[in-house]
């Protein structure tokens, strides 16, 4: 091997590393993307639970305090 294949053998590993490594970085912040979707979704889903769940807490307070009154 003489000193011009050398050096395009290191532009061509180069220029191929750089690619690999950007098409890993655009994977990364699809990845991210998705994550602050997923996140944003899981929040809402326990939101939406512990909504419904206040409002049983409400509804089985009203009932026990009818029922306290019933026995006094």
């Amino acid at each position: 091997m003489n000193d011009d294949v050398i050096t395009d053998l290191k532009q061509f590993i180069g220029a191929t590393i750089s690619q690999q490594t950007s098409d890993l970085r655009e994977d990364l912040q699809k990845l991210d993307t998705k994550l602050d979707e997923i996140s944003s979704a899981v929040g809402e889903s326990i939101d939406t639970a512990n909504e419904v769940t206040e409002v049983q807490l409400k509804g089985h307070e009203a009932r026990i305090t009818k029922l306290e009154h019933k026995t006094i």
